[in-house]
């Protein structure tokens, strides 16, 4: 079962201000009408506050493990250049001194 809830709108007051504005008045009661009746909203398309925090508190567990897996794949990138660089400066050093 959907539930709705329904914005108060004071449509009568928002049709005699669009007549006062110089809209005619069988106009500004069907706009007053189709405005008032687009404010109606399914309780499915609201938001809470607690519904927000518990989203936001996933969000930033979410954050903390791809910060983390973030940090071990830089790592393990700089253990690995460091390796490399390191080998090549062995290579280099037994070339010139030894060859």
């Amino acid at each position: 079962m959907r539930v709705m809830v329904t914005m108060m709108l004071d449509t009568l007051a928002m049709s005699e201000r669009l007549a006062d504005a110089g809209v005619e008045a069988r106009q500004a009661k069907a706009i007053a009408s189709m405005i008032g009746e687009s404010q109606v909203i399914g309780r499915d398309d609201l938001v809470t506050k607690s519904f927000l925090a518990s989203e936001l508190a996933q969000i930033r567990a979410e954050m903390r493990t791809l910060n983390a897996e973030l940090k071990a794949d830089m790592l393990r990138w700089l253990i690995g250049s460091q390796v490399v660089l390191l080998v090549a400066l062995i290579a280099l050093a037994k070339a010139h001194l030894f060859g």
